[in-house]
């Protein structure tokens, strides 16, 4: 048999509002309206909250498709795009670095004359210098020093120089839009070098931040793991937002929709009393009870994708869908269950089976993925 993956769900991002298929097309419309409608010189900090698994990076993504492809933004209002993961840096010194020269490269883009530019990127190079970013843990939590001084201007802080900064990004001719990711996912000393990072760059005139991340996993890490007041957080971001749930309505036109593609790709017809059947007990036993985030979703139905070309023409499928559910859904009894399962499974052979042996249920939980 070839191996045929092209049904596997991705957990990857999604990359364009066209690839939306939850319904938050309208969320992120409306959330890049108010960011194009923020005309003030002040800068603006926003927090972006939600659950992992939520969807907050596919909806960063699609904020990016949104503004890119925005028709109203002229050449005199422009808004530049830096999209900014700091997973993927393993230290202090490349985050630095990396951040703070993606803002001068791009910030330079809204700045008509050479000499500012240059001046500018001077500029954002004398700050970097004065920057030092070596976590020191103390008692009470995580302490970060800012200015160092350089042998060549040693009168010279960092304060003194982002005050230069402040003045220099005055003159840009547009708007600069920083979209952070992942910081639920850093180390607790690595999150806290970002949001450090950030707060020094926060002020900076017609600057916005989004910043996506768990609020209650990052809360934790201060308070836990650091020993910090998350009351911190209200220093650096101004606004508030949380994304909202996917209903559960769509969650299970997701589920079934993919259920029948799936279905299609394999060569598997389900029979009009398999699929009454099955709909049935999803929506009485597994709809909300155990398929009831996204991330769940996903990993029943990329188990379907890799299991239902194994047993197909061999099982009954409404039972065959709901016990996936189940493994899914309670994946720390899968043992236990697969122990047992033949007693149960026999005992309706006759009524459940549509064809192969009886043992062809049982044997294809010895190749599932737990």
């Amino acid at each position: 048999m070839s191996e045929d993956l092209s049904m596997y769900i991705d957990d990857s991002p999604i990359g364009t509002i066209e690839e939306d298929r939850l319904s938050r097309s309208n969320f992120v419309r409306r959330l890049a309206d108010t960011l194009l409608a923020w005309q003030s010189d002040k800068s603006l900090v926003i927090g972006l909250y939600g659950p992992w698994g939520s969807g907050k990076s596919s909806v960063l993504k699609m904020l990016a498709d949104v503004i890119r492809n925005e028709p109203r933004l002229e050449q005199n209002d422009r808004v530049l795009l830096i999209e900014f993961d700091p997973w993927f840096f393993n230290s202090a010194e490349q985050l630095l670095k990396s951040f703070l020269g993606v803002l001068e490269r791009r910030s330079a883009e809204l700045i008509d004359d050479k000499s500012r530019r240059d001046t500018l990127k001077a500029t954002f190079s004398k700050y970097a210098s004065k920057l030092s970013f070596e976590p020191k843990l103390s008692f009470m939590g995580l302490t970060l020093g800012t200015s160092i001084r350089t042998k060549d201007d040693p009168g010279e802080s960092a304060e003194s120089i982002r005050q230069e900064l402040q003045q220099l990004l005055r003159d840009l001719r547009g708007r600069v839009l920083v979209l952070v990711d992942n910081l639920d996912r850093l180390e607790p000393e690595e999150l806290m070098l970002v949001f450090k990072l950030i707060r020094l760059c926060s002020d900076f005139p017609r600057f916005t931040y989004v910043l996506a991340f768990d609020q209650q996993q990052v809360r934790n890490a201060l308070i836990h793991k650091l020993g910090i007041d998350p009351s911190y957080l209200s220093k650096i971001i101004q606004t508030d937002i949380t994304l909202p749930a996917v209903d559960q309505t769509t969650i299970d036109e997701f589920a079934d929709k993919s259920i029948d593609d799936i279905a299609a790709e394999a060569g598997i017809a389900f029979e009009s009393d398999i699929s009454e059947r099955f709909g049935e007990i999803y929506r009485k036993a597994i709809s909300a009870s155990l398929i009831s985030d996204l991330r769940t979703a996903k990993r029943y139905l990329n188990g379907l994708a890799f299991s239902m070309p194994l047993v197909k023409d061999k099982v009954n499928f409404a039972d065959f869908l709901t016990l996936e559910a189940l493994r899914v859904s309670f994946l720390r009894h899968t043992n236990s269950f697969q122990a047992t399962s033949h007693l149960s499974l026999r005992s309706t052979q006759s009524a459940r089976m549509t064809g192969g042996e009886s043992s062809a249920l049982p044997s294809l939980w010895l190749c599932y993925p737990t």
